[in-house]
């Protein structure tokens, strides 16, 4: 009976991944669309939204999209497209923002900067918004002179994230310069593909914040101090911070 179970659920799976789609945007018109957001509005549950080099100035929606948006650094392994696969949110929004996940999200290889945040009291989120989302993976970013009121680069609430190989720095906020991390299930920093944060301002949490979010092991590359105090990393009564720094900026 359970041979059969698992023969049921490699079927289901393997047809989910035929029925997927890959929407190619590419900026010269030669692919499906010219802007991301067209890709994504496009797309449906398990597809991929696969963005060719160049600046994109756009604002984008995933809301309740479980797909995978990502550069060629997906398909070919090769980090120079993070540099030149770019969203650059104008400082007018967050230059994405993402709600209402069920199944999973991922955000991989792009360089994401001059985000402003999402008007939620004040803003959120300068270069990503999340919020109540599971599953959610953001891997091999780069942030950039994005800022907000709350997370200067990253403000995730009542979601399960995971971060990986990101580079976070010179992002400003109040609370949180580069994450702002508030009452989230879970928040994972991969330990073998590390992050870095540093450099980053804020008048509370210049590199980090948390709230209601119990503990969480920051696993990190590069901080902006191998023994951060609360100015770097601040957290209030219910969130506690358990830090494995390789490497100090200042």
């Amino acid at each position: 009976m359970r041979i059969k179970f698992l023969i049921l659920c490699s079927f289901c799976l393997f047809c989910s991944l035929l029925n997927s789609t890959i929407w190619h945007i590419k900026q010269d018109g030669t692919g499906n669309f010219t802007t991301i957001q067209e890709g994504i509005d496009a797309s449906t549950d398990s597809d991929t939204v696969l963005v060719y080099p160049g600046t994109y100035y756009e604002n984008l929606n995933m809301n309740e999209k479980n797909i995978t948006l990502a550069s060629l650094e997906l398909t070919t392994g090769n980090p120079q497209y993070i540099n030149s696969t770019i969203i650059d949110g104008q400082r007018l929004l967050s230059c994405i923002e993402i709600q209402d996940i069920t199944i999973g999200a991922t955000i991989r290889g792009f360089t994401i900067q001059n985000g402003y945040g999402t008007e939620i009291q004040g803003s959120v989120g300068g270069g990503i918004f999340i919020q109540c989302a599971e599953n959610t993976n953001i891997t091999n970013c780069n942030f950039y002179d994005s800022v907000a009121t709350l997370g200067g680069a990253i403000l995730t609430i009542l979601s399960d994230l995971t971060l990986s190989g990101l580079k976070i720095t010179h992002n400003s906020a109040g609370y949180g310069g580069g994450i702002n991390i508030w009452n989230n299930n879970s928040t994972e920093f991969d330990p073998d593909n590390l992050c870095s944060i540093y450099n980053n301002n804020a008048g509370k949490g210049a590199d980090l914040i948390a709230k209601n979010t119990g503990q969480i092991n920051v696993v990190v590359d590069t901080f902006s101090v191998i023994n951060p105090s609360r100015y770097f990393a601040e957290y209030d009564e219910d969130s506690s911070y358990i830090f494995d720094i390789q490497n100090n900026w200042m």
